[in-house]
């Protein structure tokens, strides 16, 4: 066996990056060198503790990232976060922190990377910014990344990425409402996929196209695309689309009525989003089963997935899923007849949005 295909991801990329530092250490000064020394401890020295949290765990990337970019090593800390973890995880360092939700950690990195490397750098830079900032519910900022992203791939002519930016655009168009214009982004996107045999990007547009027949409230179309995109999915192992796929068809089948299938649904995301840590699925699957469960008159199961959705997504900042949560606590004790504690709760979350607002 290749001696360096026994050692841990971080030691590997050290190796890797190693022969690039020693070439510049030729006239470096001291507090250069001393950045290199950082990287290589970082690398191949940091233990993080048994219980540490998954950003601990990968402390010793994200401070060997900023070191390099203190020299000015571009290319080097670019490849940090392109690095696969061990234990399993198929995902590269920087999905891997969307996937746990670490945001801002994700903004800090993209942004020190932009142009800084080559032109590809910059369009995978302005993707992902564009998909964090979707997720955390600003609208006008991820449109403006999307198209800063679609812009480049149409320059270089990369047609893989050309789709993913029409669906991504196409995501923000259902967004806002206008689902027409989103169906005919991913069915752009679904032929060009499909053109190129891409089943990754085949599946992400079936999955756009669910959702924009789910906004039209158009049942049979909306699970038809969620199915195939379920069945590539499980094809190629993909748990974070997995995942996905199945809070939306949970979602459907509650507004079809079909309560006990959403909740089918909802428990087969729970269990692969604890798999593999995904805190933006527990939240979205504990929502889910929390709706299905209070549609079912089941109060006490539906109270006790809602307060689980909203810490995960406080936790996180998800605000979209805080709302959602702090809803369905209204909607439950309005049912109970406790309209008393339904004042109490939102005038107490009322409060706490004003700080965090820093009103």
């Amino acid at each position: 066996m290749d001696e360096y295909q026994t050692l841990p991801p971080s030691q590997l990329l050290w190796s890797n990056i190693q022969p690039n530092l020693e070439q510049q250490k030729v006239n470096a000064s001291r507090s250069v060198l001393a950045h290199h020394r950082a990287v290589k401890n970082w690398l191949t020295q940091y233990q993080p503790h048994e219980n540490s949290s998954n950003l601990e765990k990968v402390r010793g990337y994200l401070e060997a990232f900023h070191h390099l970019c203190q020299v000015n090593s571009w290319e080097l800390a670019s490849r940090i976060l392109e690095v696969k973890l061990q234990n399993n995880i198929a995902e590269e360092l920087h999905n891997q922190l969307f996937i746990w939700s670490y945001f801002q950690e994700q903004i800090t990195l993209y942004k020190a990377l932009l142009h800084k490397v080559s032109v590809v750098v910059d369009a995978n830079c302005f993707l992902a910014l564009g998909n964090i900032y979707a997720v955390l519910g600003d609208i006008d900022l991820a449109a403006q990344f999307y198209g800063k992203y679609l812009n480049i791939t149409r320059t270089i002519h990369d047609l893989e990425g050309e789709a993913k930016a029409l669906v991504s655009l196409g995501n923000l168009y259902d967004k806002l409402g206008k689902y027409k214009d989103a169906i005919e982004l991913h069915e752009q996107s679904l032929k060009i996929a499909q053109e190129l045999e891409s089943k990754e990007d085949e599946g992400r547009a079936l999955a756009a196209l669910g959702n924009a027949y789910l906004s039209l409230g158009n049942y049979n179309e909306t699970i038809k695309h969620y199915l195939s995109n379920l069945e590539i999915s499980q094809g190629l192992k993909n748990d974070y689309s997995q995942v996905s796929t199945l809070g939306n068809l949970s979602s459907v089948y509650r507004f079809m009525g079909d309560y006990y299938q959403a909740i089918k649904y909802a428990e087969q995301q729970l269990e692969i989003a604890q798999k593999f840590t995904d805190q933006s699925g527990l939240s979205s699957a504990y929502g889910h089963l929390s709706s299905s469960y209070y549609y079912l008159s089941d109060y006490d199961k539906a109270i006790e997935y809602a307060q689980k959705q909203v810490e995960i997504a406080r936790a996180i900042g998800e605000q979209a899923s805080i709302g959602s949560g702090l809803s369905m606590f209204a909607n439950i004790y309005y049912s109970l007849g406790e309209y008393q504690q339904t004042l109490e709760r939102e005038q107490r979350e009322k409060v706490y949005r004003e700080k965090r607002e820093g009103r």
